[in-house]
């Protein structure tokens, strides 16, 4: 066979290896199935469309939720396909209204395995938290008389069930509420019946599960609930209750009546 022949069998036998590669991937490909995710999606829909249609009649999920719901459907239904099933989530913000759980029978397999990834080149954040909107000055005037009148026409308000917050943990317990109650058992100062030591201890008696009060952040700074004042300390001028309580060396009354500078 002549060097030219050869070469010219090279190449074909390299084509048709190229083309077979080409086959295989793309039989791969298509044995894969993707379901996508989106925040201007729909739980209603099929979820195998990244963008919605014109109509709105169908596209993506809204929720990674209803994607897992809906692998688990498949699997009981035909089992998984050949290359598995890949949920992708475009570009966003999740805010979680519960935890996504998945267990065993979530998982998939090395031939048909189960991913949830972003969408390629799409940032996705996903969070228990909700972004509080909808805010709205206050001009009710018995409430604005409240306020120093520099405050006045800077306040706003938001109605946190109207944007659909409807669990706010218990309000008589902060996040450090664990801490507060430890610290009034080890010290024997009574601390227990006042303040969030008081409160899990009432919870406690219930047996009921205990959720602190939620916390509320402000470019990822946790704000601290309005109090006064503002700053430092309010100074102790004189004690005027009759029933002396000693806290950790500081002297107080166990009725709670004092002057302030």
């Amino acid at each position: 066979m002549k060097k030219k022949e050869i070469n010219r069998l090279l190449v074909f036998v390299s084509a048709t290896l190229i083309c077979l590669g080409a086959t295989v991937i793309k039989q791969k490909e298509q044995g894969k199935m993707v379901l996508y995710v989106s925040n201007q999606g729909n739980d209603s829909w099929s979820g195998k469309l990244a963008k919605a249609t014109p109509k709105k009649t169908d596209g993506p999920f809204a929720t990674i939720g209803r994607a897992r719901d809906e692998i688990r459907k498949i699997k009981q239904i035909k089992g998984l396909p050949k290359g598995g099933i890949t949920v992708e989530l475009a570009g966003g913000k999740y805010e979680l209204t519960a935890p996504v759980e998945l267990t065993s029978e979530d998982s998939g397999t090395d031939i048909s395995p189960v991913v949830y990834r972003n969408v390629p080149g799409g940032k996705v954040q996903i969070s228990g938290s909700r972004t509080v909107t909808d805010w709205k000055q206050v001009t009710d005037e018995n409430v604005l008389e409240k306020f120093d009148p520099s405050a006045r026409g800077k306040v706003f308000q938001s109605n946190l069930r109207e944007i659909g917050i409807q669990e706010f943990g218990e309000l008589g317990l902060d996040p450090a509420w664990e801490l507060q109650e430890y610290l009034a058992k080890i010290d024997n100062q009574g601390e227990d019946w006042i303040g969030d030591a008081m409160a899990a201890k009432e919870y406690s008696k219930s047996g009921k599960k205990i959720f602190p009060r939620m916390e509320l952040f402000f470019n990822d700074i946790p704000m601290e609930i309005s109090h006064w004042p503002d700053t430092g300390f309010a100074r102790i001028k004189d004690v005027l209750g009759k029933t002396e309580l000693n806290v950790r060396g500081v002297i107080g009354c166990r009725e709670g009546i004092f002057v302030y500078n």
